[in-house]
């Protein structure tokens, strides 16, 4: 795989100690300036206490950003699920959503509707969904409840 290449990397972590709505706000100001720097965009999700991140760029911004993201005292219990070359990137620009108690916030409609809605609705008849789509999918459903109010 040559430097220019694109390639995706997601993994999941646990966070490190409890978060409130400032750090989270410190993670995304400070991973939006490393990441605009190293040239990746992505997806970073976090729900009760759980990341998971997807990672797209070429291979040295990505390989640089996991490093950076493997050294933080943020998280622990770092796992890999996916690695490899994808012809496009999934996401443009840098996206996130995060759900602490009732509290869930995007960082824009399209990725709400992407994580809320019928994923096969979402993509169009007939779209294959990439394994990316499909992981991050599966993490949000799994981990960010719905909330009701009693």
């Amino acid at each position: 795989m040559s430097m220019s290449e694109l390639q995706c990397l997601i993994y999941v972590s646990t966070a490190a100690h409890s978060l409130g709505a400032r750090d989270v706000a410190a993670i995304l100001e400070k991973s939006t300036q490393m990441n605009q720097h190293d040239g990746v965009h992505g997806m970073l999700l976090l729900s009760d206490g759980n990341f998971m991140q997807c990672i797209e760029g070429d291979v040295s911004g990505v390989e640089r950003t996991y490093a950076r993201i493997l050294a933080s005292p943020l998280h622990h219990r770092v796992i890999e699920l996916l690695r490899g070359p994808v012809t496009r990137r999934q996401f443009t620009g840098w996206n996130w959503a995060f759900q602490l108690g009732a509290k869930r916030e995007f960082s824009t409609p399209g990725i709400r509707q992407f994580l809320e809605s019928n994923l096969q609705e979402h993509l169009g008849a007939g779209a294959e969904k990439t394994p990316e789509e499909t992981v991050l999918r599966t993490f949000w459903d799994t981990t960010a409840k719905p909330y009701h109010a009693w």
